[in-house]
């Protein structure tokens, strides 16, 4: 298990991530192994709650051939709403998963379309996935515009997703008086008995390609979104709507509670009473994801946190394991006038990529614990 440091940040927190940023950047690189595993999507930047649209530029009405869903979906690098993690997703016609799948971050859940396949009972997609990473450097920069999306999928593998299609149902034949045949619907013949009894409802429905295609439209946005929508954002922890809500409404900050104070106004200052680590991920430790932080949370009275904010995050799945080790951490609350109150305070969270090299086992030893491993510093990939 990879582990990171968190640790408190007072009124000057911003100024040493800053400077922790500006350390890291002179750290060694990582080891080839993993510099040559990233793959960054050049030139692909995610645009952060524009207004509401979807696949806006699929044929909204018409019949959904190959060509036109080459040239809505081909190329294009889409969210999975629902942040399935599994590389073989199976889809019902209303875009309901028939497999089963972990759910994980929306950023570690972009595909890019790289096949379309459409057939009479499926469409069947070829993708890579890819992970969502934020790198701004300076407070003043846009963090939600200045990304990198890095390939997680391994070499020649690929992501497969299937949708099944809505048969086409055509309506019965009728005879010449405007009767419904009776062929194939297992009726006794005719008699002079049963001639002027009305002949009963066909069960199966018609189902007209229009309706078929229509369903498969409504399928295809509802699995997938191509940018942070309004409702990909409802979808989201907390902390992370609070962070979209902020960027798009910068004079309403979420964490402005009444009674909630600043650092700078109170006697005593909230802080961390102990250091915990949340943890890294497999695929920031494949790709070289190392950097820092920020969150913004708000300390209750009794030092737990009542509530916390994606401030500047770093994506690829971290920000959630730091959101959970601050829910878990204890603070020393704020005091005023000698009572405790409710404080907002900056924490920053340092994440870093451990050679495989020198992440090995100690030897066994009593007093230290036999089977600890040895953590090295932090390494960082130079991204251009």
């Amino acid at each position: 298990m990879y582990s990171s440091r968190l640790y408190r940040s007072s009124l000057f927190g911003r100024l040493s991530m800053l400077l922790a940023s500006a350390v890291l950047s002179l750290a060694s690189a990582i080891p080839a192994i993993a510099q040559s595993a990233m793959t960054v999507n050049q030139g692909a930047k995610t645009r952060m709650m524009p207004h509401a649209e979807e696949l806006s530029s699929m044929p909204g009405s018409g019949v959904l051939s190959q060509d036109a869903l080459e040239h809505v979906l081909e190329g294009k690098t889409l969210y999975l709403r629902s942040g399935y993690m599994d590389d073989t997703l199976d889809f019902d016609e209303t875009g309901q998963l028939r497999s089963v799948s972990p759910r994980g971050s929306f950023t570690l859940a972009l595909v890019r379309i790289e096949k379309i396949r459409l057939s009479r009972k499926r469409l069947e997609l070829e993708g890579i996935r890819y992970g969502l990473h934020f790198r701004g450097e300076l407070p003043t920069e846009d963090f939600a515009a200045n990304t990198d999306e890095v390939r997680i999928t391994p070499k020649k593998k690929v992501v497969k997703i299937t949708i099944a299609r809505e048969q086409v149902v055509k309506p019965k034949k009728k005879h010449r008086d405007g009767q419904k045949s009776q062929k194939g619907l297992g009726l006794a013949k005719m008699t002079s008995e049963t001639a002027d009894k009305p002949l009963p409802e066909d069960e199966e429905e018609t189902v007209t390609q229009e309706q078929a295609d229509s369903l498969l439209r409504a399928a295809l946005n509802r699995i997938f979104a191509s940018h942070i929508d309004e409702r990909l954002v409802a979808t989201m922890p907390a902390p992370w709507q609070a962070f979209f809500e902020t960027s798009h409404h910068p004079q309403n900050p979420v964490n402005a509670v009444p009674g909630v104070l600043s650092q700078t106004k109170v006697d005593e200052q909230a802080r961390l009473t102990a250091a915990v680590e949340p943890a890294s991920n497999d695929f920031a430790q494949k790709a070289g994801i190392a950097g820092m932080a920020l969150y913004h949370v708000v300390v209750d009275t009794s030092g737990r946190a009542e509530s916390i904010e994606v401030a500047r995050p770093i994506g690829f799945g971290l920000d959630e394991n730091a959101v959970k080790a601050i829910e878990q951490a204890k603070f020393q609350p704020a005091i005023k006038n000698g009572k405790p109150i409710l404080a907002e305070v900056d924490v920053v969270v340092q994440f870093r990529i451990y050679s495989k090299r020198t992440n090995v086992a100690a030897p066994a030893d009593e007093s230290a614990g036999a089977g600890k491993s040895i953590l090295p510093g932090p390494y960082s990939v130079p991204r251009s």
